[in-house]
């Protein structure tokens, strides 16, 4: 019975994004298998936990259960409707060359590994008592977190103000398997790993016109220990990498809407957006800077403003989360001290510091091998394009969120600030590697294009052919 619950639990998942991921593809009139099955999962997952929370406000129990995965269903039928009315074709790429087949076997062997790692691997601190926890304790209320959880003072370690996504997928599977079980709990995140592996293949192959270079950037995912094997890696439950997986899908669409036809990129790029803010509280600063990368998309290059209301999704959600808040009285975390001009000039020595141990961190073999050097030479490659606005905007994407999160530790309420710093500031980091992974590849592509001033990203749109949407690959 597990084992059929968590089949149960996982197609319903999937079935949920994939029918979004469809509804959105089909504009396109060719919806590729892969590029689905990569993006049913986030978009699942964000459709499910979703769901769960808003009408576990009125339900409970079987009755929730029922009208979650109805919608599940739903969503999944008015895919396949989009897809039969658009008259799309199913398309499955494959690798061409001996090199493609080899890379893509790479990854493929990384994820299994991932896969093997994580089954023997415990959940971490945040997993167990973060995460986790809200699972269980939502479980053993018919699905639904009471009022009191938020707002009892003892459970404040717990953070009872962050957004629910990884806790309430974990709950969706409890749901279904009869228990709460920390062991099909992580089950959840190596599946995040091989989807967002394909996603940075499959978008880096898409902006820089050459798979080998797409498959070449996702098998290095594998190699930055901090993702794969350290404290808070995507092995021990922790909400980081999957809210690295939305955001590369947030700026990877954003920008494929630049070098392809706009309509099913763009509207990715605004749903994957509008779920930002429900994974982590950090979210709502990659929404911010996605919003704005966005905008002076649409106002530079003089598209339709009607455009802009995209964003309002996420906005609308980051409303609705911090009303309820405040309606059960939540224990709010106090790790941030308000925000003020007072706070800010007190504390302006704490720069260097900061900026010292961040830089200590980007640099520490252990955790990240040599990749924050090839990613910093990248961005200032991608900089170095400043006029060009693909390359801007990507550079842009990468690193003034990490100036914004460095930034924040100006405002720590710890009284030992440096420890706040030290203690969090490699999982924040590991937010921005696939993304930075995508300048890594796009940098490669662009200094290796033999057209001087028309590398992959500058190409004229429409001579674009989506690598993934076929057999052949664009020359």
């Amino acid at each position: 019975m597990t084992l059929l619950g968590l089949v149960a639990a996982f197609a319903t998942i999937l079935f949920f994004g994939a029918g979004i991921a469809v509804v959105l593809l089909t504009r396109t009139k060719s919806v590729s298998l892969f590029e689905t099955l990569c993006l049913s999962w986030p978009l699942g997952v964000g459709g499910i936990s979703f769901s769960l929370w808003l009408f576990g406000n009125c339900v409970s129990g079987v009755l929730l259960q029922g009208l979650v995965t109805g919608l599940a269903v739903a969503s999944g039928v008015a895919g396949w409707v989009a897809f039969r009315r658009a008259g799309a074709r199913l398309t499955i790429p494959r690798p061409e060359t001996w090199i493609e087949c080899i890379l893509l076997s790479l990854v493929v062997a990384q994820v299994a590994s991932i896969v093997y790692a994580g089954s023997k691997h415990t959940l971490g601190w945040d997993g167990m008592l973060v995460w986790e926890i809200k699972a269980r304790f939502a479980f053993l209320m018919h699905g639904v977190l009471p009022a009191s959880y938020f707002s009892g003072e003892g459970r404040a370690f717990s953070h009872p103000d962050y957004p629910l996504a990884i806790p309430f997928t974990q709950l969706w599977l409890y749901l279904w398997i009869g228990e709460a079980n920390q062991f099909w709990a992580k089950a959840i995140f190596p599946v995040f790993y091989g989807a967002g592996a394909g996603l940075l293949g499959l978008l880096g192959s898409r902006l820089t016109g050459q798979r080998w270079i797409g498959y070449t950037v996702a098998s290095g995912l594998y190699f930055v220990p901090q993702v794969s094997v350290m404290t808070g890696s995507v092995m021990v439950g922790y909400a980081d990498f999957p809210l690295a997986v939305f955001y590369l899908a947030t700026v990877g669409y954003l920008l494929s809407s630049l070098t392809r036809a706009p309509g099913s990129s763009f509207s990715i790029f605004a749903t994957c957006l509008a779920f930002l803010p429900w994974i982590k509280k950090e979210g709502s600063i990659l929404w911010l800077v996605a919003v704005l990368a966005a905008a002076a998309v649409i106002l530079i290059r003089r598209q339709p403003l009607r455009l802009l209301l995209a964003l309002l999704p996420g906005l609308g959600l980051m409303t609705i989360w911090r009303i309820f808040l405040w309606s059960v009285k939540v224990t709010p975390t106090v790790d941030f001290l308000p925000l003020s001009g007072a706070t800010l000039r007190s504390n302006l020595l704490r720069i260097p510091s900061i900026a010292r141990v961040v830089l200590t961190e980007a640099t520490t073999v252990s955790n990240w091998g040599i990749f924050w050097l090839v990613a910093v030479a990248a961005g200032l490659y991608l900089l170095w394009r400043w006029r060009d606005l693909p390359c801007s905007l990507l550079a842009g994407t990468i690193f003034v969120p990490i100036f914004l999160y460095s930034f924040t530790y100006i405002f720590s309420a710890w009284h030992l600030y440096l420890d706040h710093v030290s203690s969090s500031i490699s999982r924040l980091l590991m937010q921005m590697v696939p993304v930075a992974f995508l300048g890594v590849g796009v940098a490669l592509a662009e200094c290796t294009s033999k057209r001087s001033r028309t590398g992959p990203l500058f190409a004229d749109p429409a001579a674009i052919v989506p690598v993934d949407h076929g057999r052949g690959s664009p020359r």
